[in-house]
């Protein structure tokens, strides 16, 4: 036998193993590396999809004023309204308040009031049913704006300016709004603290409205009870809401 003959047989075996081993292994590094340029790209492509829709979330739609505003009144279509002229974009603005009586307690009465003009037949004065909600003040100060948007739905006055300004006495409607909503929505509907929202469903009764019709709503809070005419005219429509419970 000639051994060296074998020798190098076993040795140009060896050889062709060690390229095949190598070819292999090469071809699962770049399988891997096309494998992971694949989810860098479909991670970034998420992304993308993620932060524009971030950027149309409703909470974008709300805004608040903190400094000092003009408003005037004219005529449209044979109403009287109030209007914020901002630049070149005009805002049909009204006041919106919340009562309750025995606040969320048993045998509790609530109201919910909008006010856009004196004697104006968009003016809202509404009991809260259970439909709507529990009978608590947050409950109708929410529901006072759904049932002003729906009243100018209802007269065909929703798009036609180009948005409304709502003035309130409540900082827990304009801070959910304006504040929380986009990260209550991201969250699923959680809080920080990944508990339920509370009042969500009236919040998304806001919402629906607004994304229906693509508006834009301002607010400017309010001092309550301090002789501004809107908001008392608002507040009496709340509690004669209230007591319409009767």
């Amino acid at each position: 036998m000639d051994l060296h003959a074998v020798y190098k047989g076993k040795c140009a075996k060896n050889n062709l193993d060690f390229k095949d081993r190598k070819s292999k292994a090469l071809q699962k590094l770049k399988e891997k590396q096309k494998q992971r340029d694949l989810q860098e790209c479909n991670l970034g492509m998420l992304k993308g999809v993620q932060e524009q829709n971030l950027n149309n979330l409703p909470g974008k739609k709300f805004h608040k004023i903190d400094e000092q505003i003009d408003i005037i009144d004219d005529q449209y279509k044979g109403f009287n309204l109030n209007f914020w002229k901002c630049e070149d974009k005009q805002y049909i603005s009204f006041y919106t308040d919340g009562s309750a009586l025995k606040n969320g307690k048993s045998g509790a009465k609530a109201g919910s009031g909008a006010f856009f003009y004196k004697d104006s037949p968009l003016n809202v004065s509404k009991c809260i049913t259970e439909q709507d909600g529990m009978k608590t003040n947050n409950v109708a100060e929410i529901m006072a704006i759904v049932f002003g948007l729906e009243k100018l739905i209802e007269y065909n006055l929703i798009n036609q300016f180009d948005g409304f300004l709502v003035f309130t006495d409540s900082s827990f409607v304009i801070d959910s709004l304006c504040n929380y909503l986009s990260n209550w929505i991201k969250n699923g509907w959680k809080t920080s603290r990944n508990e339920p929202v509370v009042n969500s469903y009236q919040f998304k009764k806001i919402i629906e409205i607004v994304e229906k019709y693509n508006l834009t709503i301002y607010f400017k809070k309010v001092k309550a009870h301090s002789g501004i005419e809107g908001n008392e005219m608002a507040d009496k429509l709340a509690k004669n809401g209230a007591l319409a419970n009767d």
